[in-house]
C-alpha cells in the first residue's frame, strides 16, 4: 500500500509540474488528447499525401522533359527529309538560351541584380555551351539550392549585391517550382546552296535569294493545297523560269496550288489548268474572263493584261512543238 500511495504522490508530482493541479481536469485532458491524436492522424494523412504528389510530380517533369527531346528529335527528322539540293534547314537542340534570364527573372520576381542573374545562368547552362549537351542535373541543382536559402538561409550563396539574399529570402516556391520546366529553345537555321556550290546561311542572303530558296522548301513540303501570292517578287526572270515554273510543273501533279501573279510566264509556262482574271471596280473584285489556256477569250485576256503576255505564250508554243506534244 505504502507503494501505491508513492506512487500516487509521484505522480500527482509529476502533473502538478506540468500545470495540472487535480484530478478534475482529467476528462478534459483526455478530450485534449483525443484532438491531438486527430490533429497527428491528420497531419500523417497530410504529410503521406504530400509525398504521393511530390512523386506524381517528379514523375510528371520526367515526363514533360523527355517529351521535349522527342520534339527535338522529330524536329531534326522532319528538317532532315525537308532538305533539297537548294535548301536545307539545321537544327540544333536545346541550344538557344535567349529566354534564360527572362525566366530568372519571373522566377524571382524582379528584373535587377543583373550580375546576379547572369551568375545564376552560368550555373544553369552547360560549360561550354553549343559543345556540351543540355542536361537538367545543373538546372536541379541551382533549383535545390534556391530552395534550401529559403528554407533555413543555409548554403554558400555567393551574392554579388547583398541584397539579392533578401529577394532569395523571399522568392514564391511555385515559382521556383516553375523554374524546373524550362529548357533551351532549339537553334534553327536556314541555308542556301549558292551557284558556286558553298552553302550560305539564308538571312545573309539577298531578298531574290531567300524568295528562291523558301519557294524550293514550301514546295517541296507536302500535298495539302497551296496558295503562292506573287511569288515572282524579288525573282528575275530566270530564276522565275528555272525554279518556279519548274517546280509548279512538278508539283501541281500532287497537290492543288493556287497562284497570285501578273507574271506571264508563270501562268503559261507553269500549264496552268485554271485561269481567273480580276479586276477591282468600286471596292469589288470581278471576274473578267476565267477558263483553261485552251480558250480564245482566256489567251487574249493574259496578253491584254500581263506584261509579255503573247511572247510567253509564243515560247510556250516552241516548248510544245519542240517536246512533241500536240499544240
Amino acid at each position: 500500500m505504502l507503494s501505491d500511495k508513492q506512487d500516487f504522490e509521484t505522480a500527482m508530482k509529476d502533473l502538478s509540474e506540468q500545470g495540472i493541479d487535480g484530478l478534475e481536469n482529467y476528462p478534459d485532458l483526455l478530450a485534449e488528447k483525443d484532438q491531438l491524436e486527430q490533429k497527428i492522424d491528420r497531419l500523417t494523412e497530410a504529410e503521406t499525401k504530400g509525398a504521393d504528389y511530390e512523386r506524381e510530380a517528379e514523375l510528371v517533369l520526367a515526363a514533360y522533359r523527355d517529351l521535349k527531346l522527342q520534339l527535338g528529335k522529330r524536329r531534326q527528322e522532319y528538317v532532315a527529309n525537308a532538305s533539297s539540293d537548294s535548301v536545307r534547314v539545321c537544327v540544333r537542340r536545346l541550344t538557344d538560351w535567349k529566354r534564360l534570364d527572362d525566366e530568372l527573372a519571373i522566377t524571382l520576381g524582379t528584373d535587377r541584380f543583373e550580375k546576379d542573374r547572369t551568375a545564376i545562368c552560368r550555373e544553369i547552362r552547360p560549360a561550354a555551351s553549343g559543345e556540351q549537351p543540355w542536361s537538367w542535373d545543373r538546372l536541379d541543382a541551382v533549383i535545390a539550392k534556391m530552395r534550401r536559402y529559403r528554407e533555413d538561409r543555409t548554403g554558400d550563396w555567393e551574392a554579388r549585391d547583398q541584397r539579392f539574399l533578401n529577394v532569395l529570402e523571399h522568392i514564391d516556391p511555385a515559382k521556383v517550382d516553375q523554374l524546373a520546366l524550362y529548357s533551351p529553345d532549339d537553334s534553327v537555321s536556314v541555308e542556301y546552296k549558292e551557284e558556286s556550290g558553298a552553302w550560305r546561311k539564308l538571312a545573309h542572303g539577298s531578298p531574290g535569294q531567300q524568295t528562291a530558296a523558301l519557294l524550293a522548301f514550301v514546295l517541296g513540303q507536302g500535298t495539302e493545297p497551296i496558295i503562292l501570292d506573287q511569288p515572282e517578287d524579288d525573282l528575275d526572270n530566270a530564276v522565275v523560269y528555272d525554279l518556279l515554273v519548274k517546280r509548279l510543273r512538278e508539283v501541281k501533279r500532287n497537290r492543288q496550288v493556287i497562284v497570285v501573279t501578273h507574271n506571264p510566264n508563270i501562268v503559261v509556262h507553269a500549264d496552268a489548268e485554271y485561269v481567273m482574271s480580276l479586276d477591282a471596280q468600286n471596292g469589288q473584285t470581278h471576274i473578267v474572263c476565267d477558263g483553261g489556256l485552251q480558250d480564245q477569250r482566256v489567251r487574249e485576256e493574259i496578253c491584254r493584261v500581263m506584261e509579255g503576255g503573247e511572247e510567253a505564250f509564243k515560247k510556250r508554243y516552241r516548248r510544245i512543238v519542240s517536246s512533241g506534244e500536240s499544240p
